[in-house]
Formats: structure tokens, C-alpha cells, sequence
């Protein structure tokens, strides 16, 4: 076969393939694509995005209950019953004194010596006594009238034993005893409240002292 017997064999397939493109391009425009159609069941599981819906909080039923409010405690003071209370007596009157005491600022009825007042004020005007009286040995305890003088004053004597002067003033004591022997505090006891010395008796230099005093 010749080259030229194969020629119109060529033009007539492509001929046919155009016609059946411009067939297909002039076909219908308003006819709908092919759809895929899925199987029953198919649409179940699918996955859709669905927005959650917030759920709103769970409320109470029941109401607040209102407390109420605090009450503080106050003590109350209670009354008093006065009517079974017994009377008061009113406080006798002090007794006038001076305001101020010294050696001459005592009134006419008190003791210099204690501060207090006497019964008696005409025992004011007599002079103190000062006596010896012994406390060893254990016999002469009790001693006699020591518990009547205003003022007692314990020395010691020798030996570690002791000696009281006693001087009385307002207070007379009969008897007193026992009486012993003057020392050397015996020139200043008596001598401080101008008092007359009684005693039994002193050493030799002791007992020229005390004549030689100005109380003797």
C-alpha cells in the first residue's frame, strides 16, 4: 500500500473526533452535574461541629434564712435592800487636841511620854521615876509592876544576861522589883526625861558618876 492510499483513511478519524467534541460541548448547560448518592446510614456518621449549649447553674430552692442579730450580755447591777440594813450611828467627836506637839505643844491632858490622854491630868504635873529592875536570874520573874511603866528600855548587863530601866509617869506600881544595881546607861535614860533614878546599889565609878550628875 502506498502512502498516498493511507491518507484519507487519517482525515476521517479526526474528522469524527471533532464533530463528537463539538457534540459534547453543545450539549444541554441546565442539566444538573451527577450527584454521588451515599448509602442509608451513611448520614449517621457524619461529623458535625455543634456548638454546647451552656447549661445554667444549679440554683436552691430554699431561701437564705436570716439570723438574728447578737445579744450582748450586760451586767445589771440589782438593787440594794437598804431598809434591812441597821443604822449608822453617827462618830462621836474627836477629841480637840493641838495640831502640833512638842516639848511645849502637848495639851494639858496627854501623856508626853505615850501620846495619849490621861484620865487624870493632875498626874501630868508630878516628875518621872526611872527603877532598876533585874531579869536574871529566872526567880525574879515575873518582876513586879514592869507592865505599869510607860516606857521600859532593855540593856544588856554582862555575862548574856540583860537589865530593864523602867520609867513611870502617869501609872504608880507598889510594889516594883526587884530592884538592882544603876550602870552606865543609867545617866542618860533618866536624864532625857528628867526623871529621879532608883536603884540598889553600883560599882564604885558608876555610883560616883551618878552623884556627881545633875539628876542625883
Amino acid at each position: 500500500m502506498t502512502k498516498e492510499s493511507r491518507r484519507p483513511g487519517s482525515w476521517r478519524r479526526l474528522f469524527m473526533l471533532s464533530l463528537a467534541l463539538v457534540l459534547v460541548a453543545c450539549g444541554s448547560p441546565d442539566a444538573p452535574p451527577p450527584t454521588a448518592t451515599l448509602p442509608a446510614g451513611a448520614a449517621a456518621a457524619t461529623a458535625t461541629n455543634t456548638p454546647a449549649t451552656q447549661q445554667p447553674a444549679p440554683t436552691s430552692a430554699t431561701s437564705p434564712t436570716e439570723l438574728p442579730a447578737p445579744v450582748v450580755a450586760t451586767d445589771t447591777p440589782s438593787a440594794i435592800d437598804t431598809t434591812a440594813l441597821p443604822p449608822t450611828e453617827a462618830p462621836a467627836a474627836p477629841h480637840p487636841i493641838a495640831d502640833i506637839y512638842g516639848l511645849n505643844g502637848f495639851a494639858a491632858d496627854v501623856n508626853p511620854l505615850t501620846g495619849l490622854v490621861v484620865s487624870n491630868p493632875a498626874v501630868l504635873n508630878r516628875r518621872p521615876l526611872a527603877i532598876k529592875i533585874s531579869n536574871y536570874p529566872p526567880i525574879v520573874r515575873p518582876q513586879a509592876g514592869l507592865g505599869s511603866a510607860d516606857l521600859v528600855f532593855e540593856h544588856y548587863a554582862e555575862g548574856g544576861v540583860t537589865r530593864f530601866t523602867a520609867v513611870f509617869y502617869t501609872n504608880d506600881a507598889n510594889p516594883v522589883g526587884s530592884v538592882r544595881s544603876g550602870r552606865l546607861i543609867d545617866l542618860e535614860i533618866p536624864r532625857m526625861y528628867d526623871a529621879a533614878f532608883a536603884y540598889s546599889g553600883s560599882s564604885g565609878p558608876v555610883q560616883q558618876m551618878i552623884r556627881d550628875s545633875v539628876f542625883f
